[in-house]
């Protein structure tokens, strides 16, 4: 970018309808005035109030990874930046010198209150339960250095924290003279990186809990890496100031992503994303992962979603472009996921796995939208319905914007995927 100013998708705020607080279907309810979408706290809580407001994408995203020397990769970051918003703990795995660690690096420095794990001992991780329960996540680099103890306690952390529970621990005082009780409080969100050499092996529940990321080991990634570093040789980058203001909107975006998270998604696409994916034992919880997700992209794009209140409870409205994001930085990975996990009679199901027909997936959201009994309160506001239709286009076209490249690109374009 070399100095020049942040590219930014330019959004037809001039027609948008104003966003109102949705009139209660209990008539002995009091009916709430109508507010501005960007009427901050009260619709959307924990989010500071700047000027101009701060609207990034996911392509102001990838140019901080690249800035930061990550080569493509532009899904996995965009992925488990969207796990880390959501409070979704997650690993990246990959080949010893794949660039796991280098990568979940550049995310951990945006993030806020972040504890990173240095293993001594077995029992370290007790021993700094005070600091854990401070933070909001906990980051372990290279987790399989931790592991060399197969009883090694941490995994027990990760099992406990990742089930919702709390780890608990009795371990002897350091001078011998009795025992202390540790306890790491559930709620945290754990991050790790793993070389797949010397792979973890998560049991069916924690497996569930914990979103797994691959890293690009593909000849063709190799060739692109070796290509990056030549052309750094005669490139002149970015100036300094600028990355660093870049990298400051970036923080704080996630900032304000990370405390919409009691702000509940509603997500009229849901009917299509069921029919579409394979019915096996552990599709049932494993697409909570996916939906995850689609919650995450729909939180960080906040600025550009339709945003209601009910009886003081805060609303976000999933748009298509959030399943068209998601859709292409993941899909392909969770239905890989299903086939390591499968039963033999299971093959079938995921042999017969559709392809994503973005028109009827419009279609079905906006019948949703329409007809849904549970969405009857939304349709009394007057031009909710054609507000939420009138968020999901650019220029007046079902549209988004390629994360990798900044582009606009028509949803409606057959198998195009974002990021692809």
């Amino acid at each position: 970018m070399n100095g020049m100013p942040l590219e930014t998708r330019v959004e037809p705020t001039t027609q948008r309808l104003p966003v109102g607080v949705i009139a209660p279907e209990d008539a002995s309810l009091a009916v709430l005035h109508h507010e501005p979408i960007f009427t901050f706290p009260e619709q959307l809580p924990n989010v500071r109030r700047t000027q101009p407001r701060n609207t990034l994408t996911l392509h102001d995203l990838v140019q901080y990874f690249r800035h930061q020397g990550v080569v493509e990769e532009e899904s996995l970051c965009c992925a488990i930046t969207l796990a880390a918003i959501n409070g979704s703990s997650f690993g990246v795995e990959g080949y010893s010198g794949s660039g796991k660690t280098f990568i979940v690096d550049k995310l951990v420095r945006l993030l806020p209150e972040v504890y990173t794990v240095q293993q001594s001992s077995d029992q370290a991780i007790f021993r700094v339960a005070e600091q854990l329960n401070s933070s909001r996540f906990v980051y372990i680099p290279e987790l399989q250095k931790a592991m060399q103890n197969k009883k090694a306690p941490i995994i027990e952390v990760i099992k406990d924290l990742t089930e919702g529970k709390d780890a608990n621990k009795i371990v002897t005082a350091r001078d011998g003279s009795g025992v202390v009780e540790y306890s790491i409080k559930s709620g945290i969100t754990i991050i790790y990186t793993l070389a797949v050499e010397n792979q973890f092996k998560k049991d069916d529940e924690s497996s569930r809990r914990l979103i797994r990321f691959m890293t690009d080991a593909s000849p063709d990634h190799l060739e692109a890496i070796h290509r990056s570093k030549a052309q750094s040789r005669y490139t002149l980058g970015m100036d300094e100031d600028t990355r660093a203001q870049h990298e400051a909107r970036i923080r704080e975006h996630l900032e304000d992503c990370i405390g919409l998270r009691d702000v509940h998604v509603i997500d009229p696409f849901a009917d299509y994303i069921a029919e579409l994916v394979p019915k096996t034992q552990k599709s049932v919880s494993y697409v909570d992962h996916y939906y995850r997700l689609i919650d995450a992209s729909t939180r960080f794009h906040f600025n550009q979603r339709m945003s209601t209140s009910v009886n003081g409870k805060t609303y976000l409205f999933a748009a298509l472009e959030d399943h068209f994001h998601v859709y292409g930085m993941y899909f392909t990975a969770f239905v890989e996921t299903l086939r390591e996990l499968m039963q033999d009679e299971e093959q079938a199901a995921l042999d017969a796995i559709r392809h994503m027909n973005w028109e009827d997936c419009f279609a079905s959201g906006e019948r949703v939208m329409r007809t849904s009994p549970q969405l009857h309160a939304v349709r009394r506001r007057q031009g909710a319905l054609e507000e939420w239709l009138e968020r999901q286009r650019v220029h007046c076209e079902l549209a988004s914007y390629d994360y990798s490249t900044g582009d606009t690109v028509s949803i409606l374009q057959g198998d195009h995927h974002a990021g692809q």
